[in-house]
């Protein structure tokens, strides 16, 4: 059967092998599915390129571990009315961020050639001869499309977007709606990375993440989680990285990814989801902004999701924030602030000011009533004229030891945005320094985080 190929008629260069037939050195050969999947390691070490016949009857998963090693994915369409290898293709594509040649064969036809170019085929072997040498036209046909696909070409509503003809409001939900399901990866798989990692997978995403450097503990986290390894150049195939880290390993992380991402075809858009503030997110995208991807500043409030609760707000600011708003429909409540590209981390700031920056002055209060002998006499008056601050610190005070060392560089990163005031910034200096202490003694003798648990204990039972 004739090969079309960027438009026109070419020569094969990859030969056949069946199942028993020995494979010719040196030359590129297609192999059928079952001979790959039990010889895979040794067919891509030989040297030459390497592609599979795969049917349409199985789950293209199972190409997953192998598909860096494969110069040809070729899919079967046994009858013309048969489309299973268009949802193939377009997983192969989308999901798992296949880049090379993905070639349609069996019952091909001149009326397909629209629809396999727009689910990401990029070679076809053709029925007719006459087809193929009607491809050019046939592909050529229409220039405008209304729904997102695999081939990279924007959708009407989209391109409208782009030119600024339509109000954001009235079309981003349009845009997305005829969208597949996203692919999504989250850095880290600490607790709130695990979190929103489940909430995800939890609603059918599939939801990447790396693990390079990361403990055992971690990485059954993330397992758990369902959540799956990645290399840096699966994840710059996504639709979306979020970046949940401790706030002094945003630079780094984005540093890290930039390459990937500018050799990236996909472009995923980049969130930056950490407790920074807007100096240094204008550092941060002004490193994702040469690799080509879309910057979303993002702010999450609220503890990580657990099972049927609504989990954290994600605040989203900047030119492509409402792009982030496709995540709602699986299980994030993402809100678009209006306002400057870093106005949610400048509510992340704001609120966290208040919230942590509390914990660190009743917690210091609190160890200094116990050194002074006043314990006591602090517990009473708490229960009697601020019964509501206290429940607060009952519920906060007993974990925030473990969680102290994440929150030093916030502290920081608020100081950071009040330092036009002197007096502001010193006073989150200090909650940077004592969240270091107390974190360093929760890794040690525990003594200060004993003598809290010891004063809210307390506080407990006179409640």
């Amino acid at each position: 059967m004739p090969l079309v190929k960027s438009g026109q008629v070419v020569e094969d260069r990859f030969v056949r092998v069946l199942d028993d037939a020995p494979i010719p050195d040196g030359m590129p050969v297609i192999v059928p599915a079952a001979r790959l999947l039990a010889d895979a390691a040794d067919l891509i070490a030989r040297g030459a390129p390497i592609g599979v016949l795969w049917p349409n009857d199985r789950r293209v998963a199972e190409l997953e571990p192998w598909l860096d090693g494969l110069s040809l994915v070729a899919l079967v369409f046994p009858k013309f009315r048969d489309g299973r290898a268009y949802s193939q293709a377009r997983l192969l594509r989308e999901r798992y961020g296949y880049r090379r040649e993905l070639r349609a064969t069996g019952d091909v036809l001149r009326d397909q050639f629209q629809f396999l170019l727009r689910a990401g085929f990029d070679s076809f072997e053709v029925k007719k001869p006459a087809d193929a040498l009607a491809f050019a036209a046939a592909a050529a046909r229409y220039s405008v499309f209304y729904q997102a696909s695999a081939d990279g070409r924007p959708p009407a509503l989209r391109r409208r977007l782009r030119r600024g003809d339509a109000p954001a409001v009235q079309v981003r939900e349009a845009v997305y709606a005829s969208c597949m399901t996203p692919v999504v990866a989250v850095i880290a798989p600490g607790a709130m990375g695990a979190a929103v990692g489940r909430r995800l997978a939890d609603r059918g995403v599939n939801v990447l993440t790396s693990l390079a450097g990361r403990s055992a503990a971690t990485a059954k986290r993330a397992s758990d989680a369902g959540m799956s390894d990645a290399t840096d150049a699966e994840i710059a195939s996504a639709d979306f990285i979020l970046s949940i880290l401790p706030p002094g390993d945003a630079l780094a992380l984005a540093e890290r990814f930039a390459p990937a991402l500018a050799a990236s075809n996909a472009k995923p858009v980049y969130v930056d989801c950490n407790a920074i503030n807007p100096t240094t997110v204008g550092q941060v995208a002004a490193i994702i902004a040469p690799t080509g991807c879309a910057f979303v500043d993002a702010g999450i409030i609220g503890p990580p999701p657990q099972g049927p609760e609504a989990g954290p707000r994600f605040y989203a600011s900047g030119e492509a924030a409402f792009r982030v708003e496709a995540l709602r429909q699986y299980g994030l409540d993402v809100r678009v602030l209006e306002g400057s590209s870093s106005a949610a981390s400048a509510l992340k700031m704001s609120y966290a000011g208040i919230t942590k920056g509390t914990q660190a002055i009743g917690a210091a209060m609190i160890l200094a009533a116990m050194r002074a002998g006043s314990a006591e006499a602090l517990l009473t008056e708490l229960e009697f004229s601020q019964k509501e601050l206290l429940a607060q610190f009952r519920e906060q005070l007993p974990k925030m030891p473990a969680k102290a060392y994440r929150w030093v560089a916030e502290m920081q990163e608020i100081a950071g945005f009040v330092g036009a005031d002197p007096a502001a910034r010193a006073l989150y200096d200090g909650a940077a320094d004592f969240y270091a202490r107390i974190a360093q003694d929760a890794r040690s003798a525990k003594a200060e985080a004993s003598a809290l648990d010891q004063f809210l204990g307390k506080a407990r039972k006179t409640r």
